[in-house]
């Protein structure tokens, strides 16, 4: 479920509600679950209250909240503590977004003061959200320019819908009058006066400007252009609708010969969009986002505050019929590469896949995919020369009578200590482990170890480096041999923590073995074209953050040798067969359920960075991953599919330093 947060109504006639409305009735016609919540005043407690308790109650389940950049500020003016309860509301939102226009500060007319207040505000309040939304390029750039957010920032720009009709005659060719429409808000960011100074200028031709948009916003503002066209006896030139929709907005539309937006900034200017569907050219200024959204052959562009240069542009597109012909043509050619309010949409659905938070990736197992996958584990590890390697390392200790003490990192269920009990029993009988100690971050999943002999357990946040370095440090003692260890987590955290897990056990002397790491191959039978792609894909998604993914185990090895510890690297590949039982199905229905949801992140995230030409594959490639993952469902319930991950193990035995005195 989307629920978009705006003040006040949505059906308001700006370019940001507009961009807001459309966006929701192209989500809702897509088949999205998605709705408007309307704070319809922003000073009321109590209406904020109201507003909590709606989230709470009404939602069937988990929900991306996204709040418009209007409200978001003020909402954390009103309350610092409002936007964090949002995000953790009942835990059912799963994720809290920004849809930020524009910087707040970045409208036109405040002071120093007002505009640094606005900023630092609009900043702090971003800090709280998961991801920021914006509406153009340059308000992307703007916003991490001005804010250096931690959070990804993603570009949603608008669609545009096609008008019912289009001119039936080309306006302004061959004729001396030259009809031009400004539609826009009366507000000083907007311009209108620079326009009406500009016409002043003209007064040999004959030329007519309406000026469409709402009178409300700015009433100082709207008496100031009223008392310019009085003044400059424009009355004759110039005519003030106040906002039109529908019908009404389009027999101007149909009439105007050019668009003329002057404004010192814009986040986007969709009304370029709605021009060029028209054929109708446009005469715009370089504010803001309005120096890229504008399309080449198209019309001009002039500087904003230019009332010199735009009172020639608008001369030229009075007096050059061929100029202006030609504009228009080209307006409705590009038109056609203009993308539906249905593609927005679904490029906003797209860029919510890349919500799930970065440190999740070691909470990425529930405890039924620990349990599943645990037989197939302890098939797979079985004997290989790490193992064995392993064996003989405990057995030399035990001879020695040197206690071993074994620490499980990412414990979980417990299923890699149960392995090693089986693989490090003594000859003699017993167990060549004096004593365990299992850490983890979930003390639930610590309980299941309880029942375990000579075992401690601690909860521990492995994500926090420090803290995991302090803990090693304190359960390590000179008496005891000490192991490092960890199942199916080396390729789920960052190179950085492999560097500090190197350091920890290079200074303690520790051994280290890590086990079923990912090593980024597989093997599907029967093969599929798309199979190569999957991989390349999950793989690259496994490498974010800092994180080496599927090379994690090979790193680890490396430095390892650096450290002058003797390395074994071996396989430990899964064998999963369809054929062979409920269990193989199970589990290789859930983890291609796992590949879809990590690739179509991927293909979020690099949708989102990476240039254009990467862009136009997307959906396609979604569509070609959906029909992958149907045909590799459809093999596993009828028993024709099989597969070999890879993975691989890592022992890593702390070997003698060599004497530098000797050289």
């Amino acid at each position: 479920m989307i629920r978009l947060v705006v003040p006040g109504s949505i059906d308001q006639l700006t370019g940001g509600y507009r961009y807001d409305a459309a966006l929701l009735k192209a989500l809702q016609w897509s088949g999205v679950d998605a709705e408007a919540i309307e704070i319809l005043n922003l000073d009321d407690p109590a209406e904020l209250g109201l507003l909590m308790t709606d989230l709470q109650s009404t939602s069937p389940g988990p929900c991306h909240l996204i709040v418009d950049g209007l409200a978001l500020a003020r909402l954390h003016d009103l309350d610092p503590a409002l936007l964090p309860r949002f995000s953790r509301a009942a835990a059912q939102v799963h994720s809290l977004s920004a849809l930020v226009h524009h910087p707040l500060g970045d409208e036109t007319g405040l002071e120093d003061e007002e505009r640094q207040h606005l900023h630092a505000l609009e900043a702090e309040a971003l800090r709280h959200v998961d991801l920021i939304m914006t509406t153009s390029r340059h308000t992307s750039e703007r916003v991490n320019a001005l804010f250096s957010p931690q959070q990804t920032v993603v570009v949603v720009e608008p669609g545009v819908d096609r008008p019912p009709t289009l001119p039936k005659k080309e306006h302004g060719v061959g004729s001396q009058s030259l009809k031009l429409l400004c539609v826009a808000s009366l507000i000083p960011r907007k311009g209108q006066d620079i326009l009406i100074q500009a016409l002043h200028r003209l007064p040999t031709l004959d030329v007519h400007c309406t000026l469409v948009g709402l009178l409300d916003r700015d009433p100082d503002y709207v008496r100031k252009i009223q008392g310019l066209i009085e003044e400059l006896r424009l009355q004759n030139h110039v005519t003030l609708t106040g906002p039109l929709v529908d019908e009404a907005l389009e027999q101007h539309w149909q009439a105007a010969d050019v668009l003329v937006l002057p404004s010192w900034y814009e986040g986007y200017g969709m009304v370029l969009d709605e021009a060029a569907v028209r054929g109708v050219p446009v005469l715009v200024s370089t504010g803001g986002a309005l120096a890229a959204t504008f399309r080449e052959g198209t019309g001009l562009q002039v500087p904003p505050g230019d009332i010199g240069a735009l009172a020639t542009a608008i001369e030229r597109f009075a007096r050059d019929s061929a100029f202006l012909a030609s504009c228009r043509t080209t307006a409705l050619a590009i038109s056609y590469q203009q993308r539906s309010w249905e593609e927005a949409a679904a490029e906003l659905c797209l860029a919510l896949e890349i919500l799930i938070p970065r440190n999740r990736r070691l909470d990425l197992f529930d405890s039924e995919w620990l349990a599943l996958r645990e037989p197939f584990d302890h098939k797979a590890r079985a004997g290989n020369q790490a193992e064995q390697a392993l064996k003989r390392w405990a057995q030399g200790l035990h001879d020695a009578d040197r206690p071993l003490t074994v620490v499980d990192l990412g414990a979980g269920l417990g299923s890699n200590l149960r392995h090693l009990d089986a693989c490090l029993a003594a000859e003699s009988g017993g167990s060549l482990i004096s004593a365990r100690v299992a850490i983890d971050h979930d003390p639930a999943k610590l309980k299941a170890l309880d029942q375990l002999p000579h075992t401690t357990v601690q909860a521990v946040d492995l994500r926090d480096t420090e803290m995991f370095k302090a803990t090693i440090a304190a359960i390590i003692n000179s008496e005891a041999a000490t192991l490092l260890t960890g199942s199916a987590l080396l390729d789920l955290v960052s190179e950085s923590w492999i560097s500090a897990l190197l350091g920890v056990a290079g200074q303690h002397r520790a051994a280290l073995f890590f086990t079923l790491s990912v090593d980024g191959s597989s093997t599907f039978s029967p093969p599929d074209e798309h199979d190569d792609v999957v991989q390349r894909l999950f793989n690259a998604h496994q490498q974010q953050a800092d994180t080496p993914g599927p090379e994690a185990a090979h790193l680890l090895a490396a430095l390892a040798r650096s450290h002058h510890f003797e390395v074994i690297v071996d396989a430990s590949d899964w064998h999963l067969d369809s054929a062979a039982g409920a269990t193989d199905r199970q589990l290789l229905s859930k983890l291609l359920t796992g590949w879809r949801e990590a690739v179509r992140e991927q293909l979020a995230h690099e949708h989102f960075t990476h240039p254009d030409g990467r862009k136009a594959r997307t959906g396609l490639q979604l569509l070609q991953l959906d029909a992958w993952c149907q045909r590799r469902m459809a093999q596993i319930r009828s028993g024709t599919l099989h597969l070999r991950l890879g993975h691989c193990d890592v022992l890593a035995i702390p070997g003698q330093p060599p004497d530098l005195s000797t050289y």
